[in-house]
C-alpha cells in the first residue's frame, strides 16, 4: 500500500511495528488464555460462539472484494486482503487453541493432515519443474510466481524435517552430509550447466562494422541524396540506446520506439517499413532489459510481410507483455538448478534457458516471431533495412565490457572489450537471438552467470554501465570515418542520438545523512557506479551532441513521469512481470512526452 500512495489507518506506523505488535499481542492472548473469557466462559468451550465467530470472519472475508472505493479503485483491495490476511491468523489462532474441543476436528489427526497438504504442494512444484508443464500453464496466467516460490519452500521443509528424524534414527547428520558433499562437488567438478546456449554457425561468415556501413550507405544512396534534393536537409540516421530494467525497461523502450514508428507513418501516410522510424535508426544498443526491448524489436521486424509495418510493439498493442516470463526463473532457483549444481551434472536446461525458451514459445505461438532466429540468419548482408543490434554484457572473469554484435568489431573501436563474435568464430558458433539479447539480461541470482568458456562467464550488462550509451557513441565514431571517406563525399546525413531511460523523471532532493551510513557507504557506494556509468556515458554523447550542432548533430532522452492511475501509483517492476495497470501507466507517461516526441521528429523536418 505504501508502494501505491494509498493512504490507510496506520499508514504514519513503520510496517515492522505493526507486526511486531499483532505478534506481541498473540503471544499474551495464548500466555493469559485471554480468548477463554469468550469461547470457555466458566471453563466450558462454546462451540456455538466458536462457529459464530468463523462464520463473521468468513463473511467480512467474502464481502471485502465487492466493497467499493471510489478513491482507490481496485489498488485499494490490497487493503482489504491485508484485513483478510489478519483475519485469517486470528481464525488459525482460535482454532489452534481450541483445536481439541472442536467436534468437526478434534478426532482429525492434524499432522496428517498438514503433511498431506504439505506433498500436494510439494508436487505441484515438482512438476512445475518439468518444461512443457511448466510453459503450458504460464503462457496462460501469470499469478504463479509466489505460489511456486511457497511451494518451494514447503518442499524443502517437508525434505529437511524428514532429513532429521532420518538422522536421530540413524546417528548421522544427513542435512550437513548432504550440503557439504553439494558443497566439495560444486568446487571441484567444473560444469557446463550454465554455458550459453548456441547453435552452429550457418551461412557466411558476419563481415566488419566498417564494411556493414559502407554497404548501408550504398543501398541508401539515392534515399539519402533525395532527401536534401526534395527537403533541402540532410538526412536523418538515429543511434538509439536504451538503459537496463528488467520488464519496465522492455516496454518503455518498445513504447518509445513504437510511438516514433506510428507518428513518422502517419505524417507519411504510408504503412511500409521503408517508411517508418525504425527505416532510419542504424543501431540499437541495450543493456539489459533495454537489451530484450530492442531484441523484441528485431524480431518483429523480421517476421514483417510484404514490408507492411507491424504495430504488435505499438503502445497501444502491450498484449506481448502479459505472460508469465519470470516463474521459470523461480523455479530454476529453488529446484532444477540447485539439484544440477549439487551433482555437478549438466543433464538439462538451467534457468536462463528457460526463460528464453519461454519468450521463444510465446512469441512463436502468440505473435508469429521467431526469436530462435540465429544472428547470421537475422542479419543478412542484404538485410539492411535492420538496426543492427549491439548486446552490451560484462565479462566477470576479465572485469570488462562484453559485446555481442551481427557484424565483427575492432579492437581499436573498441578498446578493452571482450567481443562475443570472436569468441564464436573459431567454433564455428552462432548465438539465437534469444540467447544473444539474454546475455546482456542476466540480474545476478534471477539468471545465472552465462559461461562462454572457462575464460569467458557474463552476467547482466547493467553491472558495468546500464545505458548502452558507450558502446552507441563508439559505434557513431565508426560510421563517421566512414562517411568521411571520399566515395561518400556527396552524402550529408544528420547524427541523431536517442537516449532511453526507464527511471521515474522526478524531482530529485537530496538524501539526509544518517549515521548508518558509516556502515554502509562502501556498499552503497559500489552500488551508485552502476548509475554513474551510465549517466557519465550518457553525458558525454549529450555533450558531444551539443559540440557538433553546426553538424546537424541532435541528443535527445525519453524517460517515464511518475502517473497515476485511479489515483494510485502502480508499481513499474524491475522483474519479469508487469501488470496491466503498470502498462496504462507507462502508456499514459509517454502520451506525456509528446513535447520530447515532437523535439526528437524535428530531425525528419516536422514542426509543430
Amino acid at each position: 500500500m505504501q508502494q501505491y500512495h494509498m493512504p490507510y489507518l496506520l499508514d504514519d506506523v513503520p510496517v515492522m511495528v505493526i507486526l511486531l505488535v499483532t505478534l506481541v499481542s498473540y503471544q499474551q492472548i495464548l500466555k493469559y488464555n485471554s480468548l477463554d473469557s469468550f469461547f470457555a466462559p466458566r471453563g466450558v468451550f462454546s462451540s456455538f460462539r466458536y462457529w459464530v465467530v468463523m462464520a463473521l470472519f468468513f463473511c467480512l472475508m467474502m464481502i471485502f472484494p465487492y466493497i467499493k472505493d471510489n478513491d482507490v479503485e481496485q489498488h485499494g483491495r490490497i487493503s482489504y486482503l491485508a484485513l483478510d490476511l489478519f483475519l485469517l491468523s486470528f481464525a488459525f489462532l482460535i482454532s489452534v487453541t481450541y483445536r481439541t474441543k472442536i467436534a468437526l476436528v478434534q478426532n482429525i489427526e492434524v499432522a496428517t493432515v498438514v503433511l498431506i497438504a504439505g506433498l500436494l504442494l510439494a508436487l505441484v512444484f515438482i512438476l512445475f519443474n518439468i518444461p512443457p508443464i511448466l510453459f503450458a500453464l504460464t503462457a496462460k496466467f501469470r499469478f504463479f510466481t509466489l505460489a511456486i516460490a511457497i511451494a518451494a519452500l514447503i518442499c524443502y521443509a517437508l525434505i529437511f524435517s524428514y532429513l532429521l528424524v532420518l538422522g536421530k534414527r540413524t546417528k548421522v547428520q544427513w542435512i550437513t552430509f548432504i550440503l557439504l558433499v553439494g558443497f566439495i562437488v560444486s568446487y571441484m567438478k567444473m560444469s557446463d550447466f550454465h554455458k550459453v546456449h548456441t547453435v552452429i554457425a550457418k551461412g557466411e561468415e558476419p563481415g566488419s562494422l566498417d564494411t556493414h556501413i559502407r554497404n548501408w550507405l550504398k543501398h541508401r544512396r539515392a534515399e539519402i541524396a533525395g532527401c536534401k534534393a526534395m527537403h533541402n536537409r540532410p538526412y536523418p540516421v538515429f543511434f538509439v540506446n536504451s538503459y537496463g530494467g528488467g520488464i519496465r525497461a522492455s516496454v518503455w523502450a518498445t513504447m518509445v520506439v513504437g510511438e516514433l514508428d506510428s507518428r513518422v507513418l502517419t505524417l507519411t501516410g504510408s504503412n511500409r517499413i521503408s517508411n517508418d522510424f525504425q527505416h532510419h535508426v542504424f543501431s540499437f544498443s541495450g543493456a539489459s532489459g533495454g537489451t530484450i526491448g530492442f531484441s523484441l524489436l528485431s524480431a518483429d521486424r523480421l517476421n514483417v510481410k510484404d514490408s507492411i509495418a507491424s504495430a504488435k510493439l505499438s503502445p497501444d498493442s502491450t498484449r506481448v507483455y502479459k505472460y508469465d516470463y519470470l516463474t521459470a526463473n523461480v523455479v530454476g532457483i529453488f529446484g532444477r538448478d540447485v539439484f544440477m549444481t549439487v551433482i555437478g551434472g549438466n543433464w538439462y536446461d538451467d534457468r536462463s534457458r528457460l526463460q528464453e525458451r519461454g519468450f521463444e514459445g510465446v512469441l512463436c505461438d502468440k505473435f508469429g516471431m521467431d526469436y530462435s532466429v540465429p544472428l547470421r540468419e537475422a542479419w543478412k548482408k542484404e538485410n539492411l533495412d535492420l538496426p543492427l543490434l549491439f548486446s552490451n554484457t560484462y565479462d566477470i572473469n576479465t572485469g570488462k565490457k562484453g559485446i555481442v554484435a551481427p557484424v565483427l568489431l575492432n579492437k581499436t573501436d573498441f578498446p578493452g572489450c571482450v567481443f562475443i563474435q570472436d569468441l564464436m568464430k573459431a567454433e564455428k558458433l552462432d548465438l539465437p537471438l534469444s540467447a544473444a539479447a539474454f546475455l546482456s539480461a542476466r540480474f545476478p541470482y534471477v539468471c545465472p552467470t552465462g559461461k562462454f568458456d572457462e575464460k569467458h562467464h557474463f552476467t547482466d550488462g547493467g553491472t558495468l554501465e546500464n545505458s548502452g550509451a558507450e558502446t552507441s557513441r563508439q559505434v557513431i565514431a565508426v560510421f563517421e570515418r566512414v562517411l568521411a571517406e571520399p566515395e561518400f563525399a556527396d552524402l550529408e546525413v544528420s547524427i541523431n542520438i536517442l537516449s532511453i531511460s526507464n527511471s521515474i523523471l522526478t524531482v530529485e532532493y537530496p538524501t539526509q545523512d544518517r549515521n548508518l551510513y558509516e556502515v554502509v557507504a562502501p556498499a552503497l557506494g559500489i552500488l551508485q557506479t552502476i548509475s554513474s556509468n551510465a549517466l557519465r556515458a550518457d553525458t558525454i554523447n549529450s555533450v558531444i551532441a551539443a559540440q557538433n550542432k553546426m553538424k546537424n548533430w541532435s541528443y535527445n532522452k525519453i524517460q517515464p513521469t511518475r502517473e497515476m492511475i485511479a489515483k494510485n501509483w502502480p508499481v513499474l517492476p524491475l522483474g519479469w512481470q508487469i501488470s496491466d495497470e503498470a502498462l496504462e501507466v507507462m502508456k499514459k507517461s509517454l502520451h506525456d512526452q509528446k513535447a520530447k516526441i515532437d523535439t526528437v521528429l524535428l530531425a525528419f523536418g516536422i514542426k509543430y
